[in-house]
């Protein structure tokens, strides 16, 4: 167990440490823009082929063969930087970091940009109508362009919870009773 936690660790400082010198790279080259539509992209295809970056992780598959199917899936559609980032991953076997990577590729890029990441979790799915009153809300208060993740958690009952920055605003349903549980029973 004690190995498995060090090599998380490990994993993760790699991912970073990737990660951060490809947005110094980019920035240094004024592709930061691009490199992070680029990963938008990578990402949504690794996860719609979840198998896929098992196969660009795996030792059984030559470096050359990896490179040449990164080349196939990607060459057309991403950059240079990107398309060489990829083929470091893979023939590394740490493909299984770009997570990590992405995550902190786009943290750097929305401290660059100026951008509030603001994550958002309601009891049930909310109209695109009240996501963008809450969004410019979001904005007004942050001084800040807002990107919301939404998320739906039934168990909040009702309200939402907003986490943004070091805040957390929980004007959920379940929080007001426990706070209404607490005065009666103290």
């Amino acid at each position: 167990m004690k190995l498995l936690v060090i090599w998380v660790i490990r994993m993760s400082k790699i991912s970073n440490l990737y990660a951060m010198s490809l947005f110094d790279v980019c920035l240094d080259d004024g592709k930061v823009d691009e490199v992070f539509s680029d990963f938008e992209l990578v990402l949504k295809v690794f996860k719609e082929n979840e198998d896929y970056i098992k196969l660009l992780n795996s030792y059984a598959i030559e470096k050359i063969e990896k490179e040449k199917l990164i080349d196939e899936a990607f060459k057309e559609n991403i950059n240079e930087y990107t398309l060489n980032f990829l083929k470091l991953l893979s023939t590394k076997n740490i493909m299984n970091t770009f997570y990590d990577c992405e995550k902190t590729f786009r943290k750097k890029y929305y401290e660059y940009k100026g951008i509030e990441n603001v994550n958002v979790i309601t009891a049930i799915k909310i109209s695109e109508e009240s996501k963008e009153k809450l969004k410019q809300k979001l904005e007004k208060i942050t001084g800040k362009k807002v990107v919301i993740n939404l998320s739906v958690d039934e168990g909040i009952l009702g309200g939402m919870i907003i986490r943004f920055a070091n805040s957390i605003v929980d004007a959920s349903v379940k929080s007001k009773l426990e706070d209404i549980k607490k005065h009666i029973f103290s």
